[in-house]
């Protein structure tokens, strides 16, 4: 099956395939946060998300079929010039090359939209898939800690 893969931007009728790919045991185990969450948390947490002028969630199809998202929120501020970046993928299309293509082109749709500098993924040490992915997708390694790595994107390197 060849990838037809579609960004658009999330809306109210996404809660429901984003909270269940939230919690899916494989997905939330690549979290910093791997806790479950109730359906009304994650209702008020996309309330929320939805209604902050600098974020975007993008709901990502291949042919139809609802695999995943990717998130830019501002990460120091408003005026920073910085966001951040997440992404979350149905464990059925793990492994298939969706996740670098999906942060590629949500990196350039946001950029036309949004006049950050720099877009930054913070990732789990020990989540090798997204690490790649990051790579993959044109993101630069910047920073290792503890229990993190810090991939970049700055907007003069964006293609």
């Amino acid at each position: 099956m060849s990838k037809n893969i579609v960004l658009k931007k999330a809306t109210f009728e996404d809660i429901q395939i984003l909270w269940e790919i939230r919690n899916n045991p494989k997905v939330k185990e690549n979290f910093f946060d791997t806790s479950s969450v109730s359906f009304e948390e994650h209702k008020r947490w996309f309330i929320d998300k939805m209604g902050e002028e600098n974020t975007e969630i993008y709901i990502a199809e291949d042919n139809g079929v609802k695999i995943g998202s990717v998130r830019f929120e501002d990460s120091e501020g408003v005026t920073s010039g910085v966001s951040s970046v997440s992404i979350s993928i149905d464990s059925n299309f793990f492994g298939k090359g969706y996740g670098s293509e999906m942060i590629k082109l949500g990196t350039k749709i946001f950029l036309k939209v949004h006049k950050k500098n720099k877009i930054v993924a913070r990732i789990k040490k020990d989540n090798i898939a997204s690490q790649k992915v990051f790579e993959k997708a044109g993101y630069t390694r910047v920073s290792k800690k503890e229990n993190e790595i810090i991939y970049e994107k700055q907007r003069n390197n964006h293609s």
